[in-house]
């Protein structure tokens, strides 16, 4: 053990007395006062800084980009979206929904396919708002437009797009109006609507093209019908509506050109544990949506998730099936199958018009 040598009080006094004293300078002498703050502020801000940073989860994204979300319920109206897109950068599945990265005219969007129905547009939008965050995907929910068909009723007709001032989620249900600037960029927008249907079978399973009726034209120019009331109605009754893996375009659970064998598996598990009562729902009547400009089955579902979260929505309906049929075929879901195309197409045309005008 080594001993500590003390070394006297008093030898140490006489050493202070004896040493030299020299003419330092006051550190804050000739500074002007202002200086010294600005030194400390900015000492002060580049601590917080290193604080936030040291502080900040692994993983956690720096930049944090507002996008519009864009859903539609089915694949048609997720390809006719996409279509008006510059391409898919990057594509990934959270929480059972598959996004879409891409631009449209240069405005980032994240396109989403809900499923049909209130129940599947409610988990879609709810799991949206949980995975588009800044700390898992450097994004952040700006806005939300839907856009898909829908039947209508005058002044709406087939081609034509809807889009309601206010949505009502069932006809005792929540009122949601839309979002004024959204609104009123859909009163500005100009787009090229179709009015002839492609002749291509909506019943068609992936990979095949099965025989359809030839295109039939509207006779007419469709327009964009701002204003008034649409409907989102439950005929599944609280259930799951399924999709189908692989069966096309209307009841697919995407579109065939993103379909691979990993989601093929993904979508089977899924329909394995569907419940197996919804399907008593598929003969229940579906409501026609008298009194209203518009009605659906997601719309207004998806509307009271971003209502939630306080974030503008508006919703674009192309209107497959009502008036305005040259052909006068029956109702849904005949005219829906022989428009929907078309109206889905229509409905993304206007959604890239009211895309464009945003801000960001």
């Amino acid at each position: 053990m080594t001993a500590r040598r003390t070394i006297p009080a008093t030898i140490v006094a006489h050493a202070e007395e004896s040493r030299p004293v020299h003419n330092r300078p006051d550190p804050g002498h000739g500074t002007p006062g202002w200086l010294r703050r600005l030194f400390l502020l900015c000492f002060s801000a580049s601590m917080l800084a290193l604080a936030c940073v040291v502080s900040a989860p692994a993983g956690a994204q720096t930049v944090c980009r507002p996008v519009t979300l864009v859903t539609s319920a089915y694949p048609a109206e997720l390809s006719a979206v996409l279509a008006q897109s510059s391409g898919v950068r990057d594509r990934w599945t959270d929480d059972g929904v598959t996004f879409y990265r891409t631009e449209i005219r240069g405005k980032p969007i994240v396109a989403a396919m809900t499923g049909v129905g209130i129940v599947n547009a409610t988990r879609a939008a709810n799991a949206s708002f949980a995975n588009l965050t800044c700390s898992r995907h450097g994004l952040r929910i700006a806005r939300i437009v839907f856009s898909g068909t829908a039947g209508g009723l005058p002044p709406a007709g087939i081609g034509d797009v809807a889009v309601p001032a206010t949505w009502y989620l069932t006809r005792k249900g929540r009122t949601l109006p839309a979002g004024p600037t959204l609104l009123a960029a859909a009163r500005a927008a100009h787009p090229h609507l179709k009015h002839v249907t492609d002749g291509m079978n909506p019943l068609s399973p992936c990979g095949c093209k099965l025989p359809w009726v030839p295109p039939i034209d509207l006779h007419r120019e469709p327009r964009v019908v701002v204003g008034g009331k649409g409907l989102s109605s439950d005929p599944y009754q609280g259930f799951t509506f399924p999709c189908v893996p692989g069966s096309g375009s209307v009841t697919g659970c995407r579109p065939c050109s993103f379909a691979d064998p990993e989601d093929t598996r993904r979508d089977v598990d899924t329909l394995a544990r569907i419940d197996p009562r919804v399907l008593a729902t598929l003969f229940a009547d579906v409501d026609s949506g008298s009194g209203y400009l518009t009605s659906d089955m997601e719309t207004a579902a998806v509307a009271g998730v971003a209502a939630a979260h306080a974030i503008p929505f508006v919703g674009l309906r192309g209107i497959s099936d009502g008036p305005g049929d040259p052909n006068h075929l029956p109702g849904f879901p005949v005219s829906f199958l022989v428009y929907q195309q078309l109206a889905a197409t229509n409905a993304a045309a206007t959604a890239a018009d009211v895309i464009a005008s945003t801000a960001t």
